[in-house]
């Protein structure tokens, strides 16, 4: 980031600040919910106003402020830790204490998601409900703290306490099923936390706040990699939640985020995420008058799309990554999922004969 940039970030989280003392009640406007779950808006007061898009999905839970418009496009991603973040979030909680009753709030800040069909709200009430939803989940997620971490016992590999950032606390437990598996639980629950839910989440990334904090990148980056290593001056307690943490999420991921069809004659992407919770996608070409037709194609997050070449280390990898995600979504989708790998190979297989 730039001299410049920061300087604006400061003076951005400034007036932010600035506006929450002076002005309790702003007002929101050109309120969207998006297609993937995502909403944003039009923050705004007498002497100041912000566009933003709380991207608050399946696998993704981040805030984009400064566009021309609201939405994501120009936005820049907000550090959740930083002062402008904290600052917005304090102000459109705000707006969000002064639109709906304590009631009515609570219960839409305790549900996973909002729904307009059968809800009673106009369409409008409805897209300010979801903001007030997938804000509550953005701060659930990036407030949660680890409290305390206690040594395993039996088939409890570590367990500790977690506060959400709502303020609820729970009693975490990684359990060994079966001898091998390893799941989460809540305390006495027989039940393991469900997969992809917004307490896994939020779980997940309290232990990945508390090991950033406490092991040097090289170190995690070694340990995440399979390296053979003893780190030296790291806590026990952080060292136990990066392997309890690295074991459960190779072993449940990657996990598919969303599945899109392009209108280019029948092109799908996969939207999917890995195990240190990095979004990617792998696209299948069938696009009207391409070269390439079922091949794939990759990109990071944000990033350009990048045709796969037959038998490199990457066409490897996404192909195990692919294959790893069937087990975990619907027959339908991996029916399909399944099919265009078939044929993908086929292809591969044909190309690398010639």
């Amino acid at each position: 980031m730039t001299v410049y940039a920061r300087l604006a970030a400061l003076l951005t989280a400034a007036l932010l600040a600035a506006a929450v003392t002076a002005q309790p009640s702003p007002q929101l406007t050109d309120v969207n919910r998006y297609a993937d779950g995502s909403c944003g808006g039009v923050l705004e007061d007498e002497a100041w106003s912000a566009a933003f898009c709380l991207e608050v999905t399946k696998y993704r839970a981040e805030l984009w402020l400064g566009a021309d418009r609201a939405g994501r496009d120009g936005a820049r991603r907000l550090v959740p830790t930083s002062d402008e973040a904290q600052a917005f979030v304090r102000r459109l909680q705000a707006w969000a204490e002064g639109a709906f009753g304590d009631e009515e709030r609570a219960h839409i800040e305790a549900a996973a998601d909002v729904s307009h069909r059968g809800s009673g709200w106009t369409f409008d009430r409805y897209k300010q409900a979801a903001v007030v939803n997938r804000l509550a989940l953005y701060r659930r997620i990036h407030g949660a703290q680890i409290t305390q971490v206690f040594e395993g016992r039996g088939t409890v590999r570590v367990s500790f306490k977690v506060r959400d950032g709502l303020g609820e606390e729970q009693l975490v437990l990684f359990r060994t099923i079966e001898g091998a598996r390893l799941r989460m639980h809540f305390g006495d629950d027989v039940e393991p936390v469900a997969f992809d839910s917004p307490e896994e989440r939020f779980v997940l990334q309290a232990m990945r706040v508390y090991v950033e904090r406490r092991i040097p990148e090289r170190g995690r980056r070694l340990m995440w990699q399979g390296a053979k290593v003893l780190l030296t001056g790291v806590p026990q307690d952080a060292l136990a939640l990066l392997m309890a943490l690295i074991d459960y999420s190779r072993a449940t991921f990657p996990r598919l985020a969303n599945t899109l069809r392009v209108k280019d004659g029948g092109s799908i992407i996969y939207a999917l995420v890995d195990a240190q919770a990095r979004p990617f996608e792998v696209k299948f070409d069938k696009a009207i008058g391409s070269d390439t037709i079922g091949r794939i194609y990759h990109r990071e997050a944000d990033g350009e799309w990048a045709l796969v070449a037959f038998g490199s280390d990457l066409e490897d990898r996404l192909l195990r990554e692919l294959g790893g995600v069937l087990p975990r979504i619907d027959e339908r989708a991996r029916s399909e999922l399944t099919d265009r790998l078939d044929r993908y190979r086929e292809l591969s297989v044909r190309r690398r004969d010639r």
